[in-house]
């Protein structure tokens, strides 16, 4: 049997990432007369998924490197395991090196408890039928 894990949404995943200073001036605004710039990855910004996405294919490279088969989508991070026991371990795994790279858990949007049946980037994904199907 196959366990499945949404384990990880991460809160705000733009904003762990900070922006060198000398770049500031270059992701700036004005509203009511007051000059405001970004000191993190802004959403809006272009290039902005490509950038996160390269910070998570390294932490991606380091579970693999570890066993661990995983899915991630921009802030989302579906995992797979073969056994429950497993599914926890590889969570516990996988919340650490977040935290230790900067990164906060969504727990609230996150699907913590290993499961058969859940879903992921809007598609119902069930391990026991191998099906996906929308929502």
């Amino acid at each position: 049997m196959i366990w499945c894990k949404k384990a990880i949404d991460l809160k705000s995943g733009y904003h762990h990432v900070d922006i060198h200073p000398a770049f500031w001036r270059f992701l700036g605004f004005s509203l009511q007369g007051q000059d405001y710039q970004f000191l993190s990855l802004p959403f809006r910004l272009a290039t902005a998924p490509f950038v996160f996405t390269q910070l998570i294919k390294q932490l991606s490279k380091r579970w693999r490197r570890r066993g661990i088969r995983l899915i991630p989508y921009v802030d989302d991070i579906l995992f797979i395991s073969a056994t429950r026991a497993e599914a926890l371990h590889n969570r516990s795994i996988i919340i650490a090196d977040l935290a230790a790279a900067g990164f906060v858990v969504n727990f609230k949007k996150s699907q913590l408890a290993p499961a058969q049946s859940l879903k992921f980037l809007g598609l119902l994904l069930d391990t026991r039928t191998t099906t996906f199907s929308g929502s």
